[in-house]
């Protein structure tokens, strides 16, 4: 897997989820 990869997805799950609800845990 590629570390850069992983982390462009984490960002977009953390956007993503930050902007839609902030109620739902992040669990990567």
């Amino acid at each position: 897997m590629d570390t850069i990869s992983l982390q462009k997805v984490a960002l977009t799950l953390l956007k993503s989820l930050g902007s839609s609800s902030r109620s739902q845990p992040i669990t990567t």
